[in-house]
Order: C-alpha cells, then structure tokens, then sequence
C-alpha cells in the first residue's frame, strides 16, 4: 500500500459494493483501510462524524489494537481541517492507548511523532516539536525505516530553520541528504536539495544556493512549485541575473499562491526603487501589502500552546487523584488540596471562557476563508474539466483527430479555428503567453496543440515536425521563460496548467 497507494486506493474502492453484506468488524476494517489507503494517495476525503463514529467502534467493540491506528487518522483528518488542538488530542490518546495495550507498531508511534512535531511547528513551540521529530528519528533507526529517518532529519533541520540557526539547520539537511541519496529517490533528493539551496540563500552563499536548486527545478512537478519558484527568484535577484529573475516573477505573478506573490512584490518593489521607478515600486507595494494582509489571515493562532498547558494540568489532576486514592494525602492537605482545586476551577472556567470566546471569532474567519478557497478550487477545477470535455468533443477536435489518423497536416483556416477555440474556453491564453516571451508562429502553434492535450507524435504529424525537433522546441520554450534548463513534460504541464 506505501508503494503504490493509488492501485491500493483503487482495488479496495471496487470491493466496496462487496463489503456492504459483510459483519460489521468486515465493515469496520474496511473502512479504516480505506481511509489509510486515501491518505496515502493524497486524496482523503473523510467526514469528522465519521472519523469519530470509527473511533468510538474500535475503543468499545472493534479490535483493540486497531484503536491507536483510528485515533492517529483521526488526528489526520482534524489537522486538514485546520484543527490543531483537536489533532493533538487524538494523536496523544492514540501514543497512549499504543503504551498501555502494550502494542508495538513503531512504524505508527514514528508517524504520529512526526505528525505531532508538524503541529507544534506550525505553532513555534520549537522545543515541543524538535522533541517529536528526534523521537520520530530514533524510532526510525531502531527499526531501520529509510523514511523515518529522512524525514527525522529533515524535520529537525527545518525546526532549527524555522528559528533561524542556519549552520545547525544546513548539518541536518545534509545529513538527510546523504540519505536520500542513497534510496535514489527523486522526490526526496529534490525536496532536500530545495532545503539546503534555502539556507544557502539565507547564509548569503548564493553559489552553492545555484547549484542545490538543479535537481529541485528538474523535478518541479514533484514538488511544490511555488516554494521552487519563489526560492530560483529570490536567488537570481540575490545572484544580480535580472532577466531570469523577472522571467520567473511573470510566472509566479500568474501561478503563485498568496505567500509566493506577497514574496514576489516585496522583492519587485524593491527591484523598481533600485531603478529609480518609483511609480511601479509604489504599485508593487501595494500589491504586496494586500497579498501580506491575505497571508496574515491565514497564519495559526497560540491555542496549540494553551491546549499543550491544559494537557499538563490535566496530568499533574491525574496523579493527585491516584494519591488520593492510596490515601497517601493527609487530612490537612485534603483540605488544602480542595481550596486549590476550587481556586483552578473557578481559574479554569473563567480562562475557558475567554479562550473559546477567541476561538470562536478565529474559526468563523477560518472557515469563511475555507468556504472561499474551496470554492475557488472547485470552479476552477470544474470549469477545466468542463472546458477539456467541451474541447474534445467539438469539431474541430475530430478534425484534427482525423488528420492525425492520415498523417496530414492541418491548414490555416483550422488553425484559426483552433485559436478561437482555445481562447474561447481559456481567455486570455494567448495574451498570458505572448507577455512571457515573442513566440513564433509554429511555436504558438505547438502551445495549441499541448493544451488540447495532444501527444509529441501526434503534434509532429499536424505540423510536419519530426519528434526530435518538437522536442526540443518544447526544452527551448521552457528554457527561454524560466531562464534554467527543463524538460519538455515540464512545459507541456506549465501550458496545460494556464
């Protein structure tokens, strides 16, 4: 399931139907591999009622040692939604349950450690979080797990990262490399090299920043494209190269995410002082104090600490009601005890209130930006699908399907009729390519045809092109906008994703 969890995902979602007449612990376990399976492929989808109704099965009915499995997707689930504190809890009941049923599944206690260091992260509880991802690591060198030990790695050169102690932070992110290395796994080298190439830049060592950011553009479909983009901007700026510089800004200026354009105008109005153009170092600016309002919104509150502080206070309760109970208090500390429990109680309601009052107007902003985003996401991912549906199933689309098929090559009245095609259904497609760079006409008429989802083969037939040279049109494409070296899948997943 770890290998390959879309297949895992896939099977076990065609055995559904034969499920539903199974016993209910069948019907149980089912779901939980489920919802193990969807993790793992990136595409979990499930409900808190749901989430909760598992655990509360696998606590009094189900099988016992299944319960730290659903408390730790439980936390899984809460921390999608944004929910730290609620997380937490679950993933310390599922530690705690895994200690007293004496169950040993190290590679899970690994996971949930790591899981919890992220929330305390996210949080700046350094020391909490650097605690997690070192126990998360040394259980993963016990039982000689690869991932856990990168990712142990990793993660505490990102803590210290966090905190700015760079030399500390690149010790780890090499070391962590090495590892990497060594699976040849492309996705963790080019992860790890994107880290080390981020310190380097902070420790103003842009050479060595350069050279750690070949893999990580390389492999930028593995990864988050943003965070590569913005870090290649920041170091051609740092670099003084500025044509690549603003090349890769144009990009980052239509494909960015909130924080990458709040870094990107930050920089840009500082590039247009530089140049004495004060007008355009204004309109960036304001740019950029928007896009930074637009990041504050959605940056964590402290209730992670404050849930962390109630923890303890619970614990300390805990063991006072175990001494109470071995009458090991005396009279007089009974007594003194009381007062001191009334006292925290009446502390407790009063700061309870207080806090939940907060938390409530956090989570309302929460989850109207939630609401928003997720709208967003899904129009747009609608509207795409919509759109490649609509293009494939129009007349021009057979006829080139149909010249495909006899090997000719398309005319220029179906080139125009392509054109309007494709800007009818992605408006402004043209003007958003011709801003990045002046493309030939057989050049703009290769972008067409990839974003029609053609095939190189298929595109070399209708513009009478051998393969290797669609080829390398594609590389020198992606090469003359992004100013680095790429492939040709790189610019055909760039065009498509315009």
């Amino acid at each position: 399931m770890t290998d390959y969890p879309d297949s895992a995902s896939n099977i076990l979602a065609q055995i559904g139907p034969e499920i539903n007449n199974a016993s209910e612990s069948v019907k149980r376990y089912y779901q939980l591999l489920r919802i193990e399976a969807d993790d793992k492929a990136n595409k979990m989808n499930v409900s808190p009622d749901s989430i909760k109704d598992l655990v509360y099965y696998f606590k009094e009915d189900g099988d016992k040692a299944m319960f730290p499995k659903a408390c730790y997707y439980a936390g899984r689930v809460y921390s999608d939604l944004n929910n730290a504190p609620l997380a937490l809890s679950y993933f310390q009941e599922a530690l705690k349950a895994m200690d007293e049923r004496d169950i040993n599944d190290q590679h899970l206690k690994s996971v949930i450690y790591s899981q919890m260091g992220y929330l305390y992260l996210f949080q700046y509880i350094y020391d909490e979080a650097e605690r997690c991802f070192r126990a998360s690591y040394n259980i993963g060198v016990v039982i000689k797990d690869t991932a856990s030990i990168f990712w142990g790695l990793r993660d505490i050169g990102a803590t210290y990262l966090w905190q700015e102690k760079y030399n500390e932070s690149l010790s780890y992110f090499l070391k962590a490399d090495n590892v990497a290395t060594m699976t040849n796994k492309h996705e963790l080298i080019a992860q790890i090299q994107k880290d080390i190439a981020n310190v380097y830049n902070n420790l103003h060592d842009y050479n060595h920043a350069k050279e750690y950011m070949q893999e990580p553009m390389r492999y930028i479909n593995l990864l988050d494209s943003n965070s590569v983009l913005r870090l290649m901007s920041e170091i051609y700026y740092n670099v003084n190269k500025v044509d690549s510089f603003l090349n890769t800004v144009k990009v980052l200026e239509q494909i960015g995410d909130v924080f990458s354009k709040e870094r990107v105008y930050d920089r840009l109005t500082s590039y247009h002082l530089e140049q004495g153009e004060l007008s355009k170092a204004r309109a960036c600016f304001d740019l950029f104090k928007l896009y930074n309002d637009s990041a504050n919104a959605l940056t964590k509150t402290d209730e992670l600490q404050k849930v962390h502080s109630l923890y303890n206070i619970k614990k300390e309760e805990a063991k006072i009601a175990k001494l109470e109970k071995h009458n090991l208090i005396r009279g007089f500390l009974l007594l003194v005890l009381f007062l001191a429990l009334l006292a925290l109680a009446t502390y407790i309601y009063s700061y309870r209130r207080r806090t939940l009052e907060r938390f409530k107007r956090f989570r309302i902003l929460q989850r109207e930006i939630q609401r928003n985003n997720q709208y967003v996401v899904k129009a747009d991912n609608s509207s795409r699908e919509l759109n490649r549906n609509d293009i494939k199933s129009s007349h021009i689309y057979n006829v080139v399907s149909e010249k495909v098929a006899s090997q000719l090559v398309l005319n220029n009245s179906e080139w125009q009729e392509i054109e309007i095609l494709i800007n009818d259904y992605y408006p402004d497609f043209k003007t958003r390519l011709l801003d990045l760079y002046d493309f030939s006409v057989h050049q703009y008429h290769l972008c067409l045809l990839i974003k029609m989802e053609l095939s190189p083969s298929s595109i070399g037939i209708l513009t009478a092109h051998t393969n290797s040279s669609i080829t390398h049109t594609r590389k020198r494409l992606y090469k003359k906008c992004f100013g680095q070296d790429g492939t040709g899948e790189q610019w055909d997943a760039f065009i498509r994703s315009l």
